[in-house]
């Protein structure tokens, strides 16, 4: 009977054991996105509490734009967004400190720029390219397609 006790004891303190912050903010993502199939946002600087069973998860609208992770032990809440094509960024197709060729075209004249990407670029978007033989830093347009066009020019197929 003490032995069984014992045992009960024992699995209790292991089942009411909190988890590390860390650990319960990488758990609780490993499970929303297990349960949403998709991306969630859970901000960096949002602390999530501990909790000693797994977080409970349901969604907080018919448009699926949300989760509720609920603990039932403590009783916390957080809603977590979901990545939808709406909010999902598209993936970078430039890097900073790739190498870049930067184009421009005209009536008559076609320029090539070589240079180094300074940022992050995503398509529709601009970046700042640092030309390899004046130094001068130029604004570029990203296409869809990767290639970079000199801010403000249209983009030749």
């Amino acid at each position: 009977m003490q032995k069984i006790a014992l045992w009960l004891a024992a699995s209790l303190m292991l089942l009411w054991y909190p988890v590390p912050a860390a650990a319960s903010a990488a758990r609780l993502r490993a499970e929303a996105e297990a349960f949403a199939g998709r991306g969630v946002v859970l901000d960096p600087r949002v602390r999530v509490p501990d909790c000693p069973v797994s977080p409970g998860l349901r969604w907080r609208d018919a448009g699926a734009t949300a989760l509720i992770a609920e603990c039932a032990a403590t009783g916390w809440q957080l809603v977590l967004p979901v990545a939808t094509e709406r909010t999902a960024r598209p993936a970078a197709l430039v890097r900073r400190g790739d190498p870049v060729t930067v184009r421009a075209v005209g009536n008559g004249f076609s320029i090539r720029l070589e240079g180094v990407a300074e940022g992050e670029g995503r398509p529709g978007g601009r970046l700042m390219v640092r030309n390899l033989r004046s130094g001068e830093r130029v604004s570029a347009s990203v296409a869809a397609d990767g290639q970079l066009w000199l801010a403000g020019q249209p983009q030749a197929d």
